[in-house]
């Protein structure tokens, strides 16, 4: 029942920023957001959600980068996915060096939830995270 809640939620939520200019944490410190996340509710406008990679590790580099990690089933065995953001002008913003996918970071108290938006041409994509500290 929780999870449907969150959902509906991020449905909500998903619904009022689809069509608006994405607000992003005014105060994001990207030193805090260190750490394994997973994904517990999502809202997509296209394209279908993948079950294969709930968990994600984030690490933060020297120079702003960001990059999320996670372990994908391929076969029998698993495959290490990473993915490298780079920062934005403003703080809470990160794209891929070719630009086709920006991530925003809209809200966090970077110890029990994360509020994400990603954009592609291809789909938009709000998820919501709950922090893996005790997995």
């Amino acid at each position: 029942m929780k999870h449907r809640l969150l959902s509906l939620a991020l449905t909500c939520l998903y619904l009022l920023h689809a069509s608006a200019l994405v607000n992003v944490q005014p105060d994001f410190d990207i030193t805090k957001f260190a750490g394994k996340w997973n994904l517990i509710a999502l809202a997509m406008k296209e394209g279908q959600p993948s079950e294969d990679n709930r968990i994600h590790t984030t690490v933060v580099f020297d120079n702003g980068v960001i990059a999320f990690k996670t372990r994908v089933p391929v076969g029998k065995a698993c495959k290490r996915l990473q993915t490298r953001f780079f920062p934005d002008e403003q703080p809470g913003i990160y794209r891929t060096d070719a630009g086709k996918t920006t991530v925003y970071i809209m809200k966090t108290d970077y110890i029990h939830f994360a509020i994400i938006f990603v954009y592609t041409k291809e789909m938009e994509v709000l998820q919501l995270y709950d922090s893996c500290a005790d997995v």
